[in-house]
C-alpha cells in the first residue's frame, strides 16, 4: 500500500504540484476580493470589528479608558 502510493508521487509530481499552486493561487485571490479595507468606525463607542480583528489585553485597556473619557467629556457638554 505504502509502496504503491510512493510510485504513484513519484511519477505524478509535476502534475501534483501544478495541481496544488493553481489551487492555492485561486484560494488567495478570492480571500483578497472579500477584505473591505480600511474599515472606519463610526465612533469611540462604536463596538463593530472589521474581518480579522484581534484583541489584546492592553489594546481593551486603552479603548475602554478612551470610552470614559469621552463619556465624561459628553456628559459635561451636556450640563453645560
Amino acid at each position: 500500500m505504502n509502496k504503491d502510493y510512493r510510485e504513484f508521487l513519484m511519477k505524478n509530481t509535476n502534475m501534483i504540484m501544478m495541481s496544488n499552486y493553481e489551487n492555492t493561487s485561486q484560494i488567495h485571490v478570492q480571500s483578497i476580493k472579500r477584505k473591505t479595507y480600511p474599515f472606519l468606525f463610526n465612533g469611540i463607542n462604536d463596538r463593530r470589528v472589521p474581518y480579522g480583528y484581534e484583541t489584546s489585553v492592553p489594546k481593551e485597556n486603552y479603548i475602554t479608558q478612551s470610552q470614559l473619557d469621552n463619556n465624561q467629556r459628553n456628559n459635561l457638554k451636556e450640563n453645560i
